[in-house]
């Protein structure tokens, strides 16, 4: 079985819940108008940014985020669209 295989789209509270439980934050990488990323808090990577503009940004991009069995969280196009 490949990562792939284990990804599993999760809801917006489920993306906060899980961010929230590993110390993460939501950004927006440096540089980039709309890369998403999650980051550790002081991350020189990423910008901070609240969730609300998060999500707006993956709404536009057609994004989602999907998760495995692991915990991990990976952000890319949305299957389901």
């Amino acid at each position: 079985m490949t990562i792939k295989d284990d990804l599993n789209k999760i809801s917006k509270e489920e993306v906060k819940e899980i961010a929230e439980e590993k110390g993460l934050i939501p950004g927006i990488v440096k540089n980039t108008e709309d890369g998403l990323q999650f980051a550790n808090k002081g991350s020189g990577r990423v910008n901070e940014t609240d969730w609300e503009t998060f999500f707006e940004i993956m709404e536009e991009k057609d994004l989602a985020v999907y998760s495995t069995e692991g915990g991990w969280m990976k952000i890319m196009k949305d299957k389901e669209k």
